[in-house]
């Protein structure tokens, strides 16, 4: 049996299986045995909470992470649920967490999850003077980590400007732990961004510089939204946009450019729209990228679903010339 799920507010969640007809008539249709009517929602408070990332664990259970804001800032926000969509008592309280990184608002934007079932949670926190790279590892229980980090808690700078954390992915032979997202040097000058960390949490210094990587791929805003590791090779790709258009970037394992990617490391392509966006990747075990974002037209946005080689050219074999185009 095969699961799919979707998650809009927290924890606004749709369970779709495929299971017998007696059951469901269609694949895709709500799963009704999933919370009630298919559906779950959990506040944290009184106040506004939003969902931004979801994994499963290998037992099933289901990880939510986002932000839910106290009246004063917004804070990571984590729930757990069991696979009928229970809440889960047995993690955090109630089956909840919330907690600040740092000083005004923190945001969780990305879930993965250790072989030994610890939960890592990244996003950023921000002020009114700076942003920065921000993760928490949460044990099985629920509770913060004090073997990672500060209590718990990591926060990496990677310029004076301001630093979001979109992506997280755990590197399948050493378990370290890689972020990838967007660091501005100011607001209008932004570059994409990778940093990898040891299992301990501290930067780990045989990438990059440091353990920090900032890559410039045009001259104004270039935004990486989604982050995933080669099955394999274990190196990283990061995808978003260069300005306004489509954007995938290769790193080798000590964080240099794959000059065998795209052209020196770096994918560009467009279908020619005002706005393109990747926001989601997925790597096959062949090496194929299948991206996911959006493209816009004056008014008319439609959700784009294409297919990239391992080399970083567009697979033709893929849709129509590697692009599927959904209204």
């Amino acid at each position: 049996m095969r699961k799919f799920l979707h998650t809009c507010l927290i924890a606004g969640l749709s369970f779709f299986t495929l299971q017998s007809m007696a059951q469901i008539q269609y694949p895709g249709i709500i799963d009704s045995t999933f919370g009630v009517n298919g559906k779950v929602t959990s506040s944290f408070n009184s106040f506004a909470c939003v969902a931004r990332a979801i994994a499963v664990q290998s037992d099933g259970k289901i990880v939510v992470a986002g932000e839910s804001n106290n009246g004063t800032f917004n804070r990571f926000a984590v729930a757990r649920y069991l696979a009928d969509g229970t809440i889960d008592n047995q993690f955090g309280t109630g089956g909840k967490i919330t907690f600040s990184i740092g000083t005004g608002n923190s945001i969780a934007r990305s879930i993965a999850i250790q072989n030994d079932g610890k939960i890592i949670v990244a996003g950023n926190l921000e002020n009114q003077t700076y942003s920065h790279f921000a993760m928490a590892r949460l044990t099985t229980a629920g509770a913060l980590d004090n073997q990672f980090g500060a209590n718990g808690i990591v926060q990496t700078a990677l310029d004076l400007g301001f630093d979001i954390a979109y992506g997280v992915a755990i590197v399948p032979s050493s378990g370290k732990i890689v972020l990838g997202g967007v660091s501005f040097d100011t607001l209008a000058n932004g570059e994409f961004a990778v940093a990898r960390y040891n299992t301990n949490g501290t930067l780990d210094g045989g990438f990059g510089n440091s353990g920090k990587v900032r890559t410039p791929l045009g001259t104004q805003w270039d935004q990486a939204n989604a982050l995933a590791i080669e099955p394999g090779t274990e190196k990283i790709v990061l995808a978003g946009r260069t300005l306004s258009t489509y954007a995938l970037v290769k790193y080798n394992t000590n964080g240099t450019l794959d000059a065998n990617f795209g052209l020196n490391g770096k994918a560009i392509y467009t279908i020619g729209s005002m706005s393109e966006i990747i926001n989601t990747i997925y790597i096959n075990p062949d090496g194929m990228i299948v991206a996911g974002g959006t493209t816009q037209t004056g008014s008319n946005t439609d959700m784009v679903l294409m297919r990239f080689l391992s080399n970083g050219q567009i697979d033709n074999n893929f849709g129509v010339s590697g692009i599927s185009l959904f209204d």
